[in-house]
């Protein structure tokens, strides 16, 4: 309960930092919460404070120029500030009491890296009402600015990190301020010496922002009954962001314990799924679970959740959700990982999440993960169909043609991941062309080598051994590029690349990608090292369309295998447990089969028969082909 919370408080007084410990009960709507990201936090010296602060150098710059001001005389929790972040206990013991922090505050205070939308930004866009104008609006003058001016991309570190989300959210009074903007010379010449070239990051760049800033503000917006609601409140949040205002909730429609505390299953649904492509991060990957979940108040933090992997804070989660009767799956079964001899509907086995998108995938899984056994059996709109197993041929062009049909058939899937997940890796692969020796110019140094050695002089010799080196430097950088572009790690990062770039080139018009896609496709076909690359191209396209997150290319490997199944005529790519593939050397299975009532669609989760007993269990998901 919030009336038993202590909290450590801070303001300033004639300059100084003081601290004062109150109960929450105390201090209720009378205090300022501050939401910011770390940066490269050290410790450090701050003026007015008598101890060591871990922050960035921004954040201390922040914290002396434009902190007093924001917060006046006003009491105000800052985590950086009000915790010892030298004291694990305490860092890891305040985490569960972040809602109650957030949502009993005057107001947030929203700190902005000042590394996103610049002031010339501002100016590019013009009117911000004016934002959902697709055509001539904001968003098309800022893209076209970006593209002139921040060829490198912008990034903000608010809307790539996980609290800022949770925090706001939380919070019905935001106050958006911003650290100091980057030098934009040092900051050009810092990322042209980072990156590698890839000419189409400032559209990425625009995507992931502008994506980034609608998730965050839909998210805002959903405590409001009716869709009309929505859009006004996002475009003012929206507004409010991107110019450093503020902004309030007018009204509230869900109970103080928390967004969807004791309602529907289908809120909790909903208020998750909206994050189904946010590329936010954190450095816990428990936080997944610990900075989204206690919101609501059906969820608890395990007393032990120092000590759990994120394995097991997933099963207890979800064993929590089942108690109370809420709307979701999870996508790992324990079928999936020892090949259907046990039917329990989760597994602590998971892949470890690496952003928010990431575990929202997690809970999206098929229902039902096991049914009674029968060869074929239509109950309602449900059947169960036998399929067989095939493996998908060892032939680049057939490759590409299942990759191709399960974008189309997928494609609001494969929308999502081009602006999401696979958004980091850039549309531009890297692709080895053989050895890059101009004959012609070989045998002209040889000739100039052969004549300054016939010369003697020792002006001559130097000229021809300079010669020489340099041709077997070419030729050794050449030998380790070829080696790198044959391990199987460069392959698995290119071949991100590449399916990101087949997507564009063949679905995002606007993006102007045909031609380079047909290029690498032609590379594909003719020189790239096929027995690399198209079982990773297959292996991330079974994973994009099956709806799990790229970051877990690795677990598939271990636990799935990508295969081909008939389903009603239809060509299905789908990925299988391999403990259930190296039972016996099964090779058959079942499609569970369920209409919906939302268009019909049909929703399938691949089967297979328990060891030992009369039960189908999942071992499998689907990603859809068509006919």
């Amino acid at each position: 309960m919030s009336s038993s919370i202590t909290l450590k408080l801070c303001r300033f007084d004639s300059g100084s930092l003081v601290t004062e410990t109150k109960f929450l009960r105390d201090v209720d709507r009378s205090y300022y919460a501050i939401s910011h990201i770390w940066g490269d936090a050290l410790w450090r010296n701050v003026p007015g404070i008598d101890h060591e602060v871990l922050v960035s150098e921004e954040k201390a710059r922040f914290i002396i120029e434009e902190l007093p001001s924001a917060v006046g005389d006003k009491y105000f929790w800052m985590d950086v500030l009000c915790i010892d972040q030298a004291d694990d206990d305490a860092r890891i013991a305040v985490v569960q009491h972040i809602p109650s922090i957030f949502r009993q505050a005057a107001k947030t205070i929203v700190v902005k890296d000042g590394k996103g939308v610049r002031r010339c930004c501002l100016d590019a866009m013009g009117d911000l009402n004016n934002w959902p104008d697709t055509e001539a609006g904001p968003r098309v003058r800022l893209l076209s600015h970006m593209r002139e001016f921040h060829i490198n991309g912008l990034e903000e570190g608010v809307l790539l990190r996980l609290w800022p989300w949770q925090e706001t959210v939380l919070s019905d009074h935001l106050q958006f301020l911003s650290c100091r903007e980057p030098d934009p010379g040092q900051e050009r010449r810092n990322r042209l010496a980072s990156l590698k070239f890839d000419p189409f990051v400032s559209h990425n760049s625009f995507r992931a922002i502008t994506d980034g800033i609608h998730a965050w503000a839909h998210a805002w917006s959903r405590v409001f009954s009716d869709t009309e609601s929505w859009i006004d409140e996002d475009i003012r949040f929206i507004i409010a962001l991107l110019t450093n205002g503020s902004i309030t909730r007018r009204s509230r429609i869900h109970s103080s314990l928390g967004f969807f505390s004791e309602g529907s299953a289908t809120g909790f649904r909903d208020e998750l799924w909206s994050q189904l492509n946010s590329m936010r991060v954190t450095s816990h990957p428990r936080d997944f679970i610990l900075a989204t979940l206690p919101q609501y108040g059906w969820y608890a933090p395990p007393t032990q959740a120092r000590s759990m992997s994120f394995g097991e804070l997933f099963v207890d989660c979800f064993e929590q959700g089942r108690r109370a009767c809420r709307g979701f799956a999870p996508l790992i079964s324990s079928g999936i990982i020892d090949g259907g001899r046990t039917d329990q509907p989760v597994s602590d086995e998971v892949p470890t999440p690496t952003c928010l998108g990431d575990f929202v995938k997690l809970l999206r899984g098929p229902v039902p993960h096991s049914v009674p056994y029968l060869p074929r059996w239509a109950v309602l709109d449900c059947q169960i169909i036998p399929v067989k197993l095939h493996d998908v041929p060892p032939v680049m062009e057939i490759a590409l043609y299942i990759i191709r049909r399960s974008m189309e058939m997928a494609a609001a899937v494969w929308a999502m991941a081009h602006r999401g997940e696979l958004h980091a890796y850039g549309t531009w692969p890297e692709c080895y062309e053989g050895p890059n020796v101009d004959v012609e110019l070989e045998v002209l140094d040889l000739e100039r080598e052969l004549q300054l050695f016939r010369l003697g002089t020792e002006d001559a010799r130097k000229e021809a051994e300079d010669l020489r080196s340099r041709r077997i430097r070419f030729r050794h950088e050449d030998r380790v590029k070829q080696r790198e572009s044959l391990s199987p790690h460069f392959c698995s990062m290119n071949a991100i690349c590449i399916i990101n770039l087949m997507w564009a080139g063949n679905f995002e018009q606007d993006e102007g990608l045909k031609p380079e896609w047909e290029w690498v496709r032609n590379w594909l076909l003719k020189q790239a090292p096929n027995h690399l690359y198209i079982a990773h191209l297959v292996q991330l396209t079974a994973m994009i369309s099956c709806g799990l997150g790229i970051s877990a290319f690795e677990w598939v490997q271990q636990h799935l295998a990508p295969m081909l199944v008939e389903v009603n005529g239809r060509l299905e790519l789908v990925l299988v447990s391999r403990a259930y593939l190296n039972r016996d050397g099964l090779r058959e299975a079942f499609c569970y089969l369920q209409a919906t009532n939302d268009g019909g669609r049909e929703d399938m989760v691949l089967m297979g028969a328990m060891q030992g007993r009369q039960t189908l269990t999942q071992v499998g998901f689907f990603g859809t082909l068509g006919d």
